[in-house]
């Protein structure tokens, strides 16, 4: 009995690996909400990292966390670096494109672990505001 029992516990563990490895090594995270005001008017609140604060989850969760502000003020070549803790990690980012659509930013992860990212953040006009969707890939 005990010998079908690790037969059984072994097919299933060999189940689960060769199911696990037919998965792509990547993710995507995607999130959305409508905001009553123009892509105008939102898009400073993004591509201004000093302004992050007021809106980013993730800054609420270390208020004693390092932040370092670099580059261009805000748009193209602005960049920010954060060092926190475990909660938030440490890594960092720059915006890579901007467009009335759409705004690219690169991101590294150093802490908890290493990996570099791709964010976007999409503006679609609709009645009363905007649509704005926030997508993030990588490994």
């Amino acid at each position: 009995m005990l010998l079908y029992m690790l037969i059984g516990l072994v097919a299933v563990i060999g189940i689960i690996l060769v199911a696990a490895s037919t998965k792509p090594n990547t993710v995507h995270y995607e999130r959305s909400i409508v905001i009553g005001t123009s892509a105008d008017r939102i898009r400073p609140h993004i591509t201004d990292f000093r302004k992050w604060g007021a809106w980013s989850p993730w800054e609420k969760k270390d208020p004693a966390m390092q932040r370092e502000f670099s580059g261009a003020d805000s748009g193209v070549g602005a960049r920010y670096g954060w060092k926190g803790n475990n909660n938030v990690g440490e890594g960092g980012m720059a915006i890579t494109q901007v467009t009335p659509e759409k705004v690219m930013i690169d991101m590294q992860f150093i802490k908890p672990w290493k990996a570099e990212c791709l964010a976007e953040f999409h503006f679609t006009p609709q009645a009363g505001g905007t649509h704005v969707r926030w997508t993030m890939d990588g490994p």
